[in-house]
Parts: structure tokens; sequence; C-alpha cells
């Protein structure tokens, strides 16, 4: 995809069939990271998917609660919130990317 190209539209129509972008939410995801998200796939021509993972990450918070035999909450939790947070959108993806045959090219605005 070149931004300087003479045939934007022509970018687009070939972006549109080979790029796919899945937005995962949750609870905590902004409107700003979300509209940002899916400006950028319109701009390039891609198709574009806004999911919540909300109730998988919280039946992950569940299960881990009847572990601990405790809350867990960001305040004393927060990098193995954040952790399951982002572990919980791989599979999702993944599959997606599975039955498309695609490729998987995977973004985060964290660190690792």
């Amino acid at each position: 995809f070149n931004v300087d190209s003479k045939t934007p539209e022509l970018d687009k129509v070939i972006c549109s069939k080979l790029l796919t972008c899945v937005y995962q939410s949750t609870e905590n995801s902004s409107d700003t990271t979300a509209k940002a998200a899916e400006a950028l796939a319109k701009q390039i021509g891609a198709k574009f998917a806004d999911v919540s993972v909300q109730e998988i990450y919280q039946l992950y918070t569940n299960i881990v609660e009847k572990i601990a035999k405790r809350s867990i909450s960001w305040d004393t939790d927060n990098i193995a919130l954040q952790n399951i947070q982002a572990r919980t959108r791989a599979p999702l993806i993944w599959m997606v990317a599975n039955i498309n045959n695609f490729l998987l090219l995977n973004t985060s605005n964290r660190s690792e």
C-alpha cells in the first residue's frame, strides 16, 4: 500500500481483498481507540469488524477468582488483568485467520 500512489482507489480495492482488521474491545477500551482503528481501516480500504471480548475476559476472571478464593481487581491485580485481557484476544483472531487461510499480523498498544 503506497500512500503516494497515483491510483489510491485501486490500492483500496486491493487492500479490501487482502486485509481484514478486527478491533477487540473490553469495557476498558476507549471510544477514541475504536474510532481510530475503524478510521484507519476505512482509509486504506480494509474490511473492519468491531467485536467485544468482554464476556470471554470476564469468564477467565471469574474462573481465577474461584481458584484464588478471592476477588480479582485492577487495584490489586493490574498486571494479571492486563495480561489476560490481551491473551483473551489471541484465540479469537487466530481462529478468524485460520478459517479464512489468512496471514495474521497482530498489533497492540502496549509492550508485552
